[in-house]
């Protein structure tokens, strides 16, 4: 079976079209988790700063308000995030996750950093507070163009993470769907393809063993289909000569059944290949024991 022509045309191009679908899902899969990041950042920037403006008028009157860290504890419900207001200083003035009192200085984070600097900020890395892998943005709140505190939002990894597998198995499922029509449109069009290499295999094996085969003629404009018709039409042309030749040899029998004088027939080693009724009474033979 996997000798036959049909799988030795198939076999490299399902080989091409996994490898191709493979490739284009490995870059799916990459191009997917990175506009997905981008857009969970784009998204959680957007949220810090709608936060901001609510909190912006508490920070700039006593930053200290205990309203601020109530604030910030239903925003975390209402966004399904991790919320945190940090002030210049890097003290902790809002935290959605933890008491105020068991969180340290934040001043050193790298997205408070970027922040304090005037700029909008994201990172990813690891949270010891929560001990996990965050995503993190930050924006400034300021006051008199200086930073006074920020607000900082963050999502688990471990969500993002999810939301990705479910993408890259929806990726995988769509490849695989693709790669199994694929195939099988290709065996489908193959094997249309050969059929009359098929039919012509099948008249050529007949024609082996003697048997004068009978091959349709298909209306298709392809080579094989040409070849099958031309072939068709030569064993047709075969067929009507060998009748010819048939009747030939009917007309030379019934003459010589009937002539009155004998004949034999003797090939060039002087072997007697045929002889008439009347040779084989001349010598008193039978007409089957004549030959040879």
């Amino acid at each position: 079976m996997r000798h036959s022509l049909l799988w030795r045309i198939l076999t490299p191009f399902i080989l091409l079209l996994l490898v191709t679908l493979g490739s284009l899902s490995i870059y799916l899969t990459g191009f997917l988790r990175e506009n997905y990041l981008a857009q969970t950042k784009s998204s959680l920037l957007s949220e810090a700063r709608l936060l901001r403006t609510s909190l912006a008028p508490l920070l700039e009157v006593n930053p200290h308000d205990p309203a601020i860290n109530e604030l910030t504890r239903r925003s975390a419900l209402l966004l399904n995030a991790r919320v945190t207001v940090i002030l210049a200083d890097g003290q902790v003035v809002g935290e959605s996750e933890r008491p105020l009192s068991e969180m340290e200085n934040h001043f050193d984070r790298p997205e408070v950093q970027q922040a304090l600097l005037g700029r909008e900020a994201t990172e990813i890395r690891h949270s010891n507070t929560v001990n996990t892998d965050l995503l993190y943005a930050a924006v400034p709140v300021e006051k008199n163009g200086r930073v006074i505190a920020i607000v900082r939002l963050a999502a688990p990894l471990t969500y993002i993470q999810d939301s990705l597998r479910a993408l890259v198995r929806s990726v995988f499922i769509a490849s695989l769907i693709a790669a199994l029509v694929g195939a099988l449109m290709a065996v489908l069009i193959t094997r249309s393809t050969l059929r009359p290499l098929g039919a012509l295999n099948q008249a050529v094996t007949q024609l082996s063993t003697g048997i004068l085969p009978e091959i349709d003629e298909t209306p298709q404009k392809d080579e094989l289909s040409r070849l099958q018709n031309a072939f068709r039409g030569m064993s047709t042309e075969l067929q009507r000569r060998l009748n010819e030749l048939a009747a030939e040899r009917e007309k030379l029998e019934a003459v010589l059944r009937n002539m009155t004088d004998a004949i034999v027939i003797v090939d060039r080693e002087g072997i007697v290949q045929r002889l008439n009724p009347a040779a084989a009474r001349m010598f008193n033979i039978a007409m089957e024991q004549a030959p040879g």
